[in-house]
């Protein structure tokens, strides 16, 4: 097992080496032009994927997918079935982001684009897309890990009370990790994700109840999401200082490439506009 480990560690630290630094995070958030963000993302693992066409969001999130399955297959078997739970949030994010976007009128073309191009609720949205959230519902409620979230009267209910069960839904999956160090980090995350559902309520009080996605909303909602990524950045870089060499390293990888898209994809979405 050492052998394996030690293998796919070497592989993590080749890709890890090409991801942004901390200063290219800042560099890529601040960027007012086009040119600025190719350059900065020069020498890069995603230099190829930002050219500001449409399609270029769709393929850093597939640079995502297919990451992981690289490390999927690096992994020994005893750890495949672990880290195969804790990927399992991207049908997670997918359903929310279909959610979301129906709720907002927002087309087929520009939702799927968000999303990450692989998994049951991708290949459902693609063959027959809802239009609208009634439609999401009856679609997806056959899917296990969400259909869970819909079992309650969803037609009294806003898209941040189904989000809140989708994710109840998804921990209670992760419960069953056998890996220590993905167990701690299920545990954190979902008291990450606790600790956010209640500054939402203190902070919007007798809002709590409306869609926190809404426009009003957007730069509270931020500012909580914002100091979360933070605070899971400083967990993850814990676990690479305990665990070099396995786990610890791979979360760290794992953490950081999804920050570097969602900071991407942002700066990519505000210099084309």
């Amino acid at each position: 097992m050492f052998f394996h480990l030690e293998y796919a560690s070497a592989r993590v630290r080749v890709m890890r080496s090409k991801l942004l630094s901390e200063e290219d995070v800042m560099a890529v958030a601040e960027a007012g032009k086009m040119s600025e963000l190719v350059s900065i993302l020069s020498g890069t693992m995603y230099e190829s994927f930002v050219d500001g066409s449409p399609d270029s969001g769709a393929g850093l999130k597939g640079l995502i997918i297919s990451t992981e399955d690289k490390i999927a297959s690096f992994l020994p078997k005893e750890m495949k079935d672990d880290f195969s739970k804790i990927i399992l949030a991207h049908e997670i994010d997918n359903a929310k982001m279909i959610f979301r976007g129906v709720s907002a009128g927002f087309l087929k073309d520009e939702i799927m684009s968000d999303l990450y191009p692989k998994g049951v609720i991708f290949e459902k949205a693609g063959s027959s897309f809802p239009n609208n959230f009634d439609e999401a519902v009856l679609l997806f409620k056959e899917i296990p890990i969400v259909g869970r979230a819909l079992l309650m009267d969803y037609s009294s209910v806003d898209v941040a009370n189904i989000e809140r069960q989708v994710d109840v839904g998804y921990f209670k999956v992760l419960a069953g990790v056998e890996n220590l160090l993905f167990r701690d980090y299920v545990k954190f995350r979902s008291r990450l994700l606790d600790n956010s559902v209640a500054a939402r309520g203190q902070e919007y009080r007798e809002d709590v109840s409306k869609d926190i996605f809404a426009p009003e909303f957007s730069g509270n909602t931020g500012k909580i999401e914002s100091s979360g990524d933070k605070v899971i950045m400083a967990q993850v870089n814990k676990y690479v200082l305990n665990d070099p060499f396995g786990i610890g390293l791979y979360l760290e990888f794992l953490v950081r490439l999804e920050r570097d898209v969602n900071v991407i994809c942002a700066a990519r979405d505000k210099v084309a506009s």
